[in-house]
């Protein structure tokens, strides 16, 4: 079980026999609702017909495709139809199968961008106390939590830093906004230079914080660390595993 003590379950064990559309059913029959659709991958809910359906016609003509040598004729007609639907020049794909993997992926591209275009000492990544990246050592590494999610998986990978996050609420420098002039997001340029730019690959933030609380940064805030990443050449991630998709209404 992720992030809980298997003694702890054991004493009450959570065990899921079936789930049908917004409901799940343990094997002593009662029945939960499904407040965050499994982990936000459920957004159609469970036991969806068309979905079941059209899993079964693929696993007919083939289940797997070794990426290493070739890509299904679905794959390539998956990409084209999710590249239609992504804002701006969002339209090239890198398919993964889970959040932490795609973080994962994210760091390593963002590694091998800099290696290739000239810049092979930009190795670190930056990202926010309280965000959440995912459970693979890289992911965790990038995670800004404290606690029970990653104290007892240390140490770390080297080259990841953690800035504070944008919360107004509770602003850890003690400041109002919009009097402060966004001083959370204006950090970041000081964490680059003070690192060195030469040695900063990526910043991998996530638009909505989610997992550390629900922190939605002030108007101005992203702008300036987009336009701080283009100053210093630093591949700006957005972790949207949970606000992508339509997931904030859009």
């Amino acid at each position: 079980i992720e992030f809980q003590q298997m003694k702890s379950f054991c004493e009450k064990p959570c065990i899921i026999a079936s789930a049908k559309g917004i409901y799940l059913t343990d094997v002593y029959g009662k029945r939960y609702l499904d407040g965050l659709s499994g982990i936000y991958v459920a957004n159609i809910g469970h036991g969806n017909e068309q979905v079941i359906e059209a899993i079964r016609k693929q696993q007919e003509r083939a289940f797997f495709v070794a990426p290493l040598h070739a890509v299904a004729d679905i794959t390539i007609r998956y990409a084209k139809r999710l590249s239609e639907i992504t804002p701006g020049p969002l339209n090239t794909l890198k398919l993964v199968s889970g959040g932490s993997e795609a973080t994962e992926t994210a760091i390593k591209f963002a590694r091998q961008y800099h290696r290739q275009s000239g810049s092979p000492a930009k190795y670190k990544v930056l990202s926010l106390y309280k965000g959440y990246h995912g459970a693979t050592l890289g992911a965790l590494s990038a995670t800004g939590l404290a606690g029970s999610r990653k104290s007892v998986f240390g140490p770390f990978l080297e080259g990841f830093l953690h800035l504070p996050p944008p919360t107004c609420f509770t602003c850890p420098y003690s400041l109002s906004y919009p009097s402060c002039d966004a001083l959370c997001a204006r950090m970041l340029d000081y964490l680059i230079v003070n690192e060195g730019p030469e040695s900063v690959a990526a910043v991998m933030i996530e638009p909505i914080g989610n997992t550390g609380g629900i922190v939605t940064p002030p108007p101005q805030y992203l702008p300036i660390i987009r336009e701080t990443c283009t100053k210093h050449n630093v591949i700006l991630v957005f972790d949207e595993i949970i606000t992508g998709m339509g997931r904030t209404g859009n």
